[in-house]
């Protein structure tokens, strides 16, 4: 069966023990990823309230106009290095 495997994906003796390795790290980040989503959604809901969701929705594009020059200039004038480091 494993043989099957690393002939179907093109493994090398050796890959396939850090390749289950980084496998089982990306599904326990997005494992991680899915429950923090999840309860920040939540306790969005439950502290503003879904009356306040409209609000958001459009809020956000607002937003994104203002930042989107704003990242675009600084990018531009400082570069993607110092942009990281703030």
């Amino acid at each position: 069966m494993t043989a099957k495997l690393r002939q179907l994906f093109r493994l090398q003796p050796g890959e396939v023990r850090p390749l289950v390795l980084l496998a089982l790290l990306g599904a326990l980040l997005q494992g991680g990823l899915a429950i923090g989503i999840s309860t920040a959604d939540s306790l969005f809901l439950t502290r503003i309230g879904v009356s306040r969701l409209p609000v958001i929705f459009l809020l956000t594009p607002v937003m994104m106009l203002a930042y989107t020059p704003l990242y675009s200039f600084l990018l531009t004038r400082l570069g993607i290095a110092r942009i990281f480091q703030g």
